[in-house]
């Protein structure tokens, strides 16, 4: 599985588990609204922008409130 599958994978678990869209969940780990379609649609992520998002994704499972 690739990098962008991976993160794809883990943004649409975290949305499954919070209730809430992927598209949502971009928006929450400060990527915008629209960085779930721009990934499925196969956009080039920066290593340094997944390793923010998913440092985020986990502070969203901590029970914090990530605003963008």
């Amino acid at each position: 599985m690739s990098h962008t599958n991976e993160l794809i994978a883990a943004l649409e678990a975290k949305a499954r588990e919070l209730g809430l869209s992927p598209s949502t969940i971009g928006e929450r780990v400060g990527q915008g609204g629209r960085f779930y379609a721009r990934l499925k649609s196969g956009a080039r992520i920066w290593p340094e922008t997944a390793e923010k998002v998913r440092k985020k994704l986990d502070d969203l499972s901590a029970g914090e409130r990530l605003l963008p």
